[in-house]
């Protein structure tokens, strides 16, 4: 264990893994501002290297919470107020002299802050997306560009947190990186050239259904961080598909959006899954770019795959999580990247096979809206079935999804096609179905469907038509 570490242990409050360690480094020799201190865990650290540290805090705790804390480590005694014991941590670590407190409510002390002389900022006060927007905002607006700004608990626990980050950094262009649940906007070297940011789209979030877990509500509003997004949903049944990609066409043609996308209500993306895909998209000049979506029973067998041009009703192969997990499909040689076409998994010109429940589409290409001789739309959402003899002579039922007829209309009409195995997310049914560990009881492949790409002696078949 590091000394920063063995330091916070001794003192009450939230750091987690890597936290000291790197809040540490961000200190030291600097001049930093605590917005929010408890009971001085970071204060400790950081103040054991910096230059200075302000901090700003009230000492009143969280609304609801107990304002005079357990025993423990070196928190004080019972009976012992926030503060009090705030103020015996600094004199029992050595550090009473390099600590400024400002205690008084973060709305009252920080505007009369003069920040100019200020290198970094930890930022760990109210966790409410109101009070972390705005408190961030203002240290965005007053802060030299060269300064660091962490915040602390962007977490799956704090919505806010992340939701006000988010925000911070689509609206400044400054990107954060992640340290266990440290967001930090690292300082910008003002003689030092910057690359320009990233484009900022409009894009249609399309969310079909009457009802969605919470994971898929959490997913809509942690898309981005960078592009602006419209929800769009519908209830009314089979068609929602069809109802949001009409709605979706027509603003596109009205100058509203430039990107479509779909998360549907069973899928627990990770945060910024949309800024992912669309920063992938734009790389490799894509038109379409899917995430894996593992199908809900235990093979550990996905709804992405490769198509055959022969059989709507049966893909070729499908993909197993641990083929993607691998980043080589089973029989092949050739290894494949997180962003990948048919070509990069060895069936060059093949049908890639994609799930719709969570992509992302550029409909700044014209072949989106090609119509055949009737004037109707050639790309859209189906569900084509049949009833036919079986090969025992009795009549049994087949149909293909939404995924698969919408994959083939984007094969036909050219469309630039990939799926990306980088966005981390689960298919939520009885049980939680990941995408980002291998699991399942296919080992070799796609066995159930070993028999459409694999020869006997397992040497792999030739794609139809090659």
């Amino acid at each position: 264990m590091s000394a920063a570490s063995e330091t916070a242990a001794k003192i009450r409050g939230w750091l987690f893994q890597g936290e000291p360690e790197e809040l540490e480094r961000l200190a030291s020799g600097k001049t930093v501002l605590e917005v929010g201190a408890y009971c001085g865990k970071a204060t400790v650290v950081m103040a054991n290297v910096a230059n200075h540290v302000f901090t700003i805090d009230d000492f009143r705790g969280a609304p609801g919470s107990d304002h005079n804390p357990d025993s423990g480590g070196v928190c004080g005694d019972r009976g012992t107020t926030l503060q009090q014991t705030f103020f015996d941590n600094l004199e029992r670590f050595g550090v009473r002299q390099k600590v400024t407190p400002i205690v008084a409510p973060l709305e009252t002390a920080l505007p009369t802050m003069r920040l100019n002389g200020v290198d970094m900022v930890f930022y760990d006060a109210d966790h409410s997306y109101v009070s972390t927007y705005h408190g961030g905002r203002f240290l965005f607006q007053n802060m030299s560009p060269t300064a660091t700004i962490a915040f602390h608990d962007y977490a799956d626990t704090d919505p806010g947190v992340i939701q006000a980050v988010n925000r911070l950094s689509r609206e400044t262009g400054r990107p954060f990186r992640k340290v266990n649940t440290l967001a930090i906007f690292d300082g910008v070297d003002s003689t030092v050239s910057t690359p320009s940011p990233k484009p900022s789209y409009n894009v249609a979030l399309m969310m079909p259904g009457r009802s969605f877990i919470w994971g898929a509500v959490r997913g809509g509003y942690e898309a981005t961080c960078r592009h602006t997004t419209q929800i769009h949903t519908s209830g009314n049944g089979w068609n929602d598909f069809n109802n949001c990609w009409c709605e979706v066409l027509n603003q596109y043609e009205a100058g509203s959006l430039t990107h479509a996308a779909m998360l549907h209500s069973d899928i627990t993306p990770a945060s910024g899954w949309l800024d992912t895909l669309i920063d992938e998209m734009d790389r490799l000049k894509a038109d379409f770019i899917s995430a894996v979506s593992p199908i809900k029973d235990r093979r550990g067998v996905t709804s992405s795959g490769i198509g055959d041009p022969r059989n709507r009703w049966v893909p070729f192969r499908r993909f197993t999580v641990r083929e993607l997990c691998a980043g080589q499909l089973d029989g092949m040689d050739c290894t494949f990247g997180e962003t990948f076409n048919a070509a990069d998994v060895g069936y060059p010109g093949a049908i890639l096979l994609h799930n719709t429940g969570c992509w992302v589409a550029d409909l700044r290409n014209d072949k989106w809206r090609t119509t055949d001789e009737t004037g109707c739309l050639e790309a859209f959402f189906d569900f084509p079935r049949r009833v036919s003899r079986g090969p025992d002579g009795k009549w049994t039922g087949n149909c293909e999804s939404e995924d698969w007829y919408i994959s083939r209309k984007m094969h036909q009409l050219g469309l630039d096609t990939y799926i990306n195995r980088g966005v981390r997310l689960v298919h939520q049914g009885t049980a939680e179905y990941p995408n980002n560990e291998p699991w399942g009881t296919n080992f070799h492949g796609d066995e159930s469907l070993a028999s459409t790409w694999r020869n006997d002696d397992g040497s792999l078949k030739p794609y139809p038509g090659t």
